[in-house]
């Protein structure tokens, strides 16, 4: 594709879609393809995806293009993030959480409910005799990395009965960090005793990272 110009507007007429995310790879044109494709809608998103998790000349640019469909895009990501089944190793999972995270706050609550499921965090690989990482750790990381616009939604998690849940979204705040503290600080005021410890611990571990740094 550096070698030539492709003719966006020929693709578009073709409905070449796979044509389509094959010139994102061309700097002279990429902004035309991807504003063709985010034009295209939903049936682009997919197309995108199996470049993202199939291709690894095309996952780089395919993931800045599917960002760029923001809520649109989220269920499809979503549902490419839970069907890796090596999401500790496979770039194309680095990729689709990398698009949820360019994606943003809309994305907070897909991600959060696979953070919260127990069996999506570590996966068994008897083959290579380890345990890899799942996509909720995955969602985790996503949810850590998206940062302040995640912390509402974490504190809320953190009223959730399973101590196991509440601690995953402890560990998310710890890692967002001093983005997370004035709403940790206000969570404190809260009348469940649990919620509470759990909030202090998400501030404890902030500030011992802190600390760490200084």
């Amino acid at each position: 594709m550096g070698f030539f110009k492709p003719n966006v507007e020929k693709l578009v007429a073709r409905g070449d879609v796979k044509g389509l995310v094959r010139a994102l790879n061309n700097r002279a044109v990429y902004a035309a393809t991807a504003e063709a494709l985010l034009k295209m809608g939903e049936p682009a998103v997919s197309t995108l995806i199996e470049a993202i998790t199939s291709d690894d000349y095309l996952s780089e640019v395919a993931t800045q293009a599917v960002s760029g469909f923001g809520e649109v895009a989220v269920s499809a990501l979503i549902t490419a993030l839970k069907d890796d089944p090596i999401t500790g190793w496979s770039p194309g999972s680095s990729y689709i959480r990398e698009a949820l995270v360019e994606i943003g706050e809309v994305a907070v609550p897909a991600l959060i409910e696979v953070m919260k499921d127990k069996g999506m965090h570590y996966l068994a690989n008897l083959s290579f005799g380890r345990v890899l990482i799942g996509p909720g750790e995955a969602a985790r990381l996503a949810l850590s990395e998206i940062g302040k616009a995640a912390v509402p939604a974490l504190i809320e998690v953190m009223k959730d009965k399973d101590e196991w849940v509440r601690s995953v979204a402890t560990q998310a705040l710890s890692e967002i960090g001093e983005a997370a503290v004035p709403a940790l600080n206000e969570a404190l005021k809260d009348e469940n005793s649990d919620v509470r410890e759990a909030i202090e611990e998400a501030l404890e571990k902030i500030k011992a990272k802190d600390e760490e740094r200084s």
